[in-house]
């Protein structure tokens, strides 16, 4: 094991207070009085599909506006509510100390993906942060994204470990041949999914142990 590809929102960080928070201010520029029970639960997708899936009636132009209104919110304000959970700052460096090469893989446009991990002081555990919006056009899976990191950097898929907390994770994980871990302590519930998982993490410092034990084989 010598590379762990890391999914950001729920993994290691709790970005839920911020996403809410713009999603609510959307909601409300488009239907003033209107508000959303909260999708804490449903965060991890690109955000408009969270939309579409809270508003399975609103139109693509409807959309356009809450993706837009939910960009110029979260981009100036919504991301610095980010916080990174417990252990992630010493847990991380241990990794690197045990000679893991690091990457970050999210569906969060790499503007606020940089900000936030910069904001936290965790940018320099990582060689690269992969986000959509990483080259034109843009990726279209978090497996495209995943796949390009193995291939740019001649990474071998049996020496790496992804470590997400939503379903999405685990098939971009399984799509390329990762092993997978699940964060149980992220809003993805990706540990409740019928989908391969080597690992389960009740928090961020239960990877250091596995990792440990995964080098010395």
């Amino acid at each position: 094991m010598n590379t762990l590809v890391f999914d950001l929102d729920g993994t290691l960080v709790d970005s839920s207070a911020g996403i809410e928070y713009a999603g609510q201010v959307a909601v409300r520029i488009l239907w003033p009085g209107r508000e959303l029970p909260s999708f804490r639960q449903r965060i991890g997708p690109p955000i408009r599909d969270t939309f579409q899936q809270l508003l399975p009636d609103a139109t693509p132009e409807e959309l356009n506006q809450l993706e837009l209104h939910f960009r110029v919110t979260y981009d100036n304000k919504g991301w610095r509510k980010s916080v990174a959970y417990p252990g992630v700052g010493p847990s991380l460096r241990r990794l690197c100390e045990l000679g893991q090469q690091c990457f970050v893989v999210t569906n969060k446009p790499t503007c606020p993906a940089r900000r936030i991990l910069e904001w936290l002081e965790l940018m320099a555990y990582f060689k690269e942060v992969v986000s959509p919006d990483s080259k034109i056009p843009p990726f279209s899976s978090k497996a495209d994204m995943t796949a390009y990191v193995l291939a740019k950097y001649g990474l071998d898929a049996r020496q790496t470990l992804f470590v997400g907390d939503s379903a999405d994770d685990a098939r971009a994980a399984q799509s390329c041949g990762l092993q997978f871990a699940a964060a149980a302590y992220g809003y993805g519930c990706a540990y409740t999914h019928d989908l391969p998982k080597d690992y389960v993490l009740s928090e961020i410092a239960a990877l250091v142990p596995i990792v440990s034990r995964l080098v010395s084989i």
